[in-house]
């Protein structure tokens, strides 16, 4: 029973955090050694003090679809809209993806 209230109070802690977010351009997009995550850079500096995004997911199938999204923003010049969360280092971690405009 504690864990699962441990587990109500993390995605509420990690859902507070995030907030929609709009970049304007995408400068770089480039996948990592790692099969569940890619990293973008975008816009201007944000508060883990850099433009670097991180975007994880263990479905490849998810993490394809936001990699052809963040593609699809740097090849056309088009904006994101992305759900920013917590800072990982100096990358900031994002849930969802849209292409803006």
């Amino acid at each position: 029973m504690k864990w699962i209230a441990a587990l109500i109070l993390f995605i509420a802690c990690n859902s507070a955090f995030a907030e929609s977010v709009t970049l304007d351009s995408v400068s770089f997009v480039y996948e990592l050694e790692s099969a569940n995550s890619f990293d973008f850079a975008a816009g201007g500096t944000h508060q883990c003090g850099s433009n670097l995004y991180r975007v994880t997911s263990n479905v490849p199938e998810s993490l394809n679809r936001k990699f052809s999204l963040v593609l699809v923003a740097l090849t056309a010049d088009k904006s994101l809209i992305v759900d920013a969360g917590p800072c990982q280092g100096d990358r900031r971690l994002v849930g969802w993806v849209r292409v803006y405009r």
